[in-house]
């Protein structure tokens, strides 16, 4: 469906009065896998919209009024719902030849 075959949602936390990403650990890569092991609506997923909608305080950027999506929309790729490579014609066509 998308091209990266990647859903990683990024799991905030109130910290006073502004949303931020929340790390458990040093260099925790702070994916909500709560949301992603669990039954999800993929539609909403790839939208950013539903559970995967909001925006969070973006610590890594100069500006710190800046704010980045919990899941940006990502863009599906051209060959969705198109015949995949593998779904050949379903035929065979053999010739032989006897040398006498």
């Amino acid at each position: 469906m998308i091209p990266t075959n990647l859903v990683s949602p990024t799991r905030t936390t109130l910290s006073g009065g502004t949303v931020v990403a929340q790390q458990r650990f040093p260099g925790d890569p702070s994916v909500d896998w709560g949301k992603v092991m669990n039954g999800y609506n993929y539609i909403d997923a790839l939208n950013g919209t539903g559970a995967f909608a909001g925006s969070y305080s973006c610590p890594t950027t100069k500006n710190p009024a800046a704010t980045c999506a919990v899941q940006p929309p990502l863009t599906m790729a051209n060959r969705f719902g198109k015949p995949q490579v593998f779904e050949s014609a379903r035929q065979l066509r053999l010739e032989m030849h006897f040398v006498f």
